[in-house]
């Protein structure tokens, strides 16, 4: 896969709030990190992760809207722009390693 597919895979999970398809394409050596956690979280950690952020979302009815948008920070090409329930927003930015994400940051810019 390359990275403009895997960002649409990533966008649905979080469209969806279902993990299912994202888990696939988790590299072994991937390496999670964001702005508001302060360890990073590895391949073995992060789909039960995922999967239970997304069951939180849920319960408490959280809308996320979701879009692909232009990387103009890093110009790396693409991103993924995450507005939690119409005032929080947060950005996902991914490197993909054999067709897989091998690292997700979770950034605030």
């Amino acid at each position: 896969m390359e990275h403009q597919q895997l960002l649409e895979i990533l966008a649905h999970a979080w469209k969806t709030l279902d993990a299912s398809e994202l888990v696939k394409y988790i590299h072994p050596e991937f390496q999670y990190d964001s702005q508001k956690v302060f360890a990073s979280m590895y391949a073995d950690e992060y789909p039960s992760y995922i999967t239970e952020k997304f069951e939180t979302l849920k319960k408490h009815g959280s809308k996320i809207e979701v879009s692909i948008v232009k990387d103009n920070y890093f110009g790396e090409g693409n991103m993924i722009k995450l507005v939690q329930d119409e005032n929080t927003v947060a950005y996902l930015r991914i490197k993909v390693r054999d067709g897989k994400i091998c690292k997700m940051d979770m950034c605030m810019f």
